[in-house]
Order: structure tokens, then C-alpha cells, then sequence
């Protein structure tokens, strides 16, 4: 995964192949590598990308009390 900070929140995400992209958006409390699969098959097709929500796998937990509003961003 490659690490990118936004509005000072470190965080992980991946993105693999080219193409239109598919954005693969996993609940609260699952990492990126839970597409595993999904991205293997549709990786040839499209531009697959995955993240680690905030203080899940390797993103950080935010220190805010607020942070679920933002996650968009």
C-alpha cells in the first residue's frame, strides 16, 4: 500500500492496474486487503483502488472526536 496524508491523516490505500477506475469502499472496520479477490479479478478490466479506513490496518486513527464526516474527503 502506498501511505498519502489528508487534512494531516496518514493513510493507506492501493491502487492497482489502469483503466476506469472502480473504488472499492469496505465498512467501518475492514482493511484494504479484504478486496483481495475482488481486486485480482477485476485488475485486468479496470483501475482498481483500495484503502484502509481510519485506524483500521495501516491508517491511523484520528485523534478527533469528529473524524466519521470527513472520512469522504
Amino acid at each position: 500500500m502506498l501511505p498519502g496524508t489528508i487534512n494531516g491523516i496518514r493513510l493507506h490505500y492501493e491502487v492497482s492496474s489502469q483503466g476506469d477506475p472502480v473504488l472499492m469502499i469496505n465498512g467501518l472496520s475492514a482493511p484494504a486487503a479484504y478486496w483481495a479477490l475482488q481486486v485480482k479479478a477485476l485488475a485486468p478490466h479496470f483501475r482498481v483502488v483500495t484503502f484502509d479506513n481510519r485506524g483500521v490496518g495501516e491508517t491511523i486513527h484520528s485523534s478527533s472526536s469528529s473524524w466519521t464526516p470527513s472520512i469522504a474527503q
